[in-house]
């Protein structure tokens, strides 16, 4: 977690627009619903919804992130709590939300780490609820692991000495893992050409998908 503190110290480190997804497709959300964003980082996809006026909570095991986010909520009076945990550790009212948000996230998961997640959003989401979801597919090499340290456990998985991970999904893999859930809108190719803070310009292959809670 200490590379995402160190990253949420320069301002829109992942940029400060909404992820694509959810700015093509936003309108499918509930006006004035109750959203989870699971790894709000700076809050860019979350702060995108406030104008729906929908209730928003935000959760990222980055302080940085959280401290940060706790400030402009103090100063803006905006619709939105941020709790400083990871969705491992998250009680939230069962049936709570009409849609939850996984941006960025299933990509640094293990596949036994991706199992506990569904079960937990499965759980949290209302009937005809939706999961905004994107990871990187089995197509993608810039984070694809190239050293020796890491050693591959699955056809879709690696993992590193220190308990890092790695999951490459197309996007019919990932469907697979929401039991009880429909698909709304799939798709697969490179994302946009973009930067993190000061770095390299970078393009990923990568899925993504809106599930529905049948």
């Amino acid at each position: 977690m200490k590379e995402y503190d160190k990253a949420y110290q320069s301002k829109g480190y992942f940029g400060e627009n909404p992820d694509k997804l959810l700015l093509n497709h936003y309108q499918k959300i509930k006006s004035g619903g109750n959203v989870l964003d699971i790894g709000i980082g700076q809050g860019r996809n979350a702060f995108s919804l406030l104008d729906k006026g929908c209730s928003i909570h935000g959760i990222d095991p980055s302080k940085v992130a959280i401290d940060s986010l706790n400030g402009q909520i103090h100063k803006q009076n905006i619709n939105l709590q941020v709790f400083h945990t990871d969705f491992s550790k998250y009680k939230p009212d069962v049936s709570t939300y009409d849609a939850i948000l996984i941006f960025g996230l299933i990509q640094i998961l293990s596949e036994k780490q991706i199992k506990l997640l569904v079960g937990k959003t499965a759980k949290w989401l209302k009937k005809g609820g939706l999961i905004f979801l994107t990871g990187f597919t089995k197509q993608e090499k810039i984070f694809m692991p190239k050293t020796d340290d890491w050693k591959k456990v699955s056809d879709s998985s690696f993992t590193k000495n220190n308990g890092d991970f790695r999951t490459f999904l197309n996007a019919d893999e990932a469907a697979n893992y929401f039991k009880g859930f429909g698909i709304t809108y799939k798709w697969e190719g490179m994302g946009e050409i973009h930067r993190h803070g000061k770095g390299q310009e970078e393009q990923h292959h990568l899925f993504e998908l809106i599930l529905s809670k049948l």
